[in-house]
């Protein structure tokens, strides 16, 4: 037998496994998922963050997963949400800094889940990224404080 023609078979005979192997891989089951988002958060929480965060920011973390993450997304199986859902949730939220604070909270916890095979994908990815433009200010001058008080006693 030439040369070609082995590789023609040995060519014909990869293509044969290869298609198996791909045939193979899109009808595995994942291991159902056994965590709700809010059964999740909570295991999250406790493993992640309670032992790494300072007492006020532990409690802007459950005030964020209390009033955004529970308010505005059902509690089903983490393998069951889509990237559209948890956009138009976040889209809910008014604040810009709470939103991009509520982001980057589920999109943690969330990454956290892909990485243990909780999910079957990094839905965060899927998301766009929340923008927050910090506001800048500053205090009055004393001339200024001066100047606001004289206006205030002039209208009352």
């Amino acid at each position: 037998m030439s040369e070609i023609k082995q590789l023609e078979n040995q060519i014909t005979e990869l293509n044969s496994k290869l298609n198996l192997l791909l045939s193979n891989m899109s009808t595995a089951q994942l291991q159902p998922c056994k965590y709700t988002l809010y059964d999740w958060l909570k295991e999250w929480y406790h493993t992640y963050k309670e032992n790494e965060l300072k007492p006020n920011s532990l409690l802007q973390l459950r005030i964020c997963i209390n009033k955004h993450i529970k308010g505005n997304l059902p509690n089903k199986l983490l393998n069951e949400f889509t990237a559209f859902e948890i956009q138009k949730a976040l889209n809910q939220i008014e604040s810009t800094r709470m939103r991009k604070y509520t982001y980057d909270t589920l999109g943690a916890a969330l990454r956290q889940a892909y990485k243990l095979d909780l999910m079957p994908n990094d839905i965060m990815s899927k998301t766009d990224n929340i923008k927050h433009k910090r506001k800048t200010g500053r205090a009055l001058t004393i001339d200024e404080q001066k100047h606001f008080i004289e206006i205030i006693q002039d209208n009352n």
